[in-house]
């Protein structure tokens, strides 16, 4: 839904834009086109320079300052994300939020202009860059490395399990007969889990009486909670990102779903 109005207010904006331009246009009589079109063309140069040049310096300053220098990304993906940065309509909206008049009573100065190098500096964007994509790939000889984002998603799961059995070797103690083997069972399936993980294996037995059950239950849901908090604490320390932290949430919400789904 979000998604549909963030698309929906975008055409609103280049419609704005689009009945803009007939009175724009008629306002810059007085330069030449081929003078509009040099501004046009030199003023997309410099911006895309810049935004390459702050993309660089963005991804190794940083390093170099901190000593970092093994974790420094390929120059041909810094290229690219550089010249992959293409205008769209937050520069139309700042263009048009400019006031018609100054505070004197007078026109604002070189409003219509502004307005008109927005457009041809976003059309140049979209247009060459947009369609520029695919060829600068190839000749970068770009590939797609799922490789990082599947060690950082496997090392989340790890620790997130890890985490898991941590509380369950808490909450283990002064417990019932019954809840004991419930704690050997959850300890059982974590362990599966993390040897999974690590490549190992282990055995694996079940249980199924109806006071079994819900001690698993009610266990199993303060692991979760538990899982939970260590993914967003691995958020906040910036050791994975938000999307492999949703995906793991998301296991873990529908794992929770159906434990409180059956307890009902």
């Amino acid at each position: 839904m979000w998604e549909m109005l963030v698309f929906i207010l975008e055409g609103l904006i280049f419609i704005i834009v689009g009945l803009e331009l007939r009175n724009v246009l008629q306002a810059l009589t007085g330069h030449s086109v081929s003078r509009l079109i040099y501004y046009t063309v030199a003023l997309s140069a410099v911006i895309i320079a810049l935004r390459i040049g702050f993309v660089f310096v963005g991804s190794y300053l940083p390093r170099v300052i901190s000593g970092k220098a093994e974790s420094y990304p390929p120059w041909r993906e810094v290229l690219f994300v550089g010249w992959a940065g293409m205008r769209g309509s937050d520069s139309l909206v700042i263009a048009l939020a400019l006031p018609l008049v100054t505070r004197t009573g007078g026109p604002f100065p070189a409003r219509d202009l502004i307005i008109f190098l927005t457009f041809g500096v976003i059309l140049i964007s979209l247009v060459v860059q947009g369609f520029s994509l695919a060829p600068v790939i190839r000749w970068l000889k770009l590939t797609a490395d799922t490789a990082a984002a599947d060690n950082e998603e496997s090392k989340a799961r790890l620790i997130s399990a890890q985490a898991g059995l941590r509380h369950l070797t808490e909450v283990g103690e002064n417990q019932s007969a019954t809840s004991n083997a419930v704690v050997n069972k959850l300890r059982q399936h974590h362990e599966h889990r993390i040897h999974r993980l690590t490549g190992e294996k282990v055995n694996d037995d079940s249980q199924s009486d109806a006071r079994y059950q819900a001690d698993y239950r009610r266990i199993r849901l303060e692991m979760i909670s538990a899982e939970r908090r260590e993914i967003v604490s691995l958020r906040d320390r910036s050791e994975i990102g938000d999307n492999v932290m949703r995906r793991i949430q998301q296991d873990l919400d529908l794992e929770e779903v159906l434990l409180s789904s059956h307890e009902s």
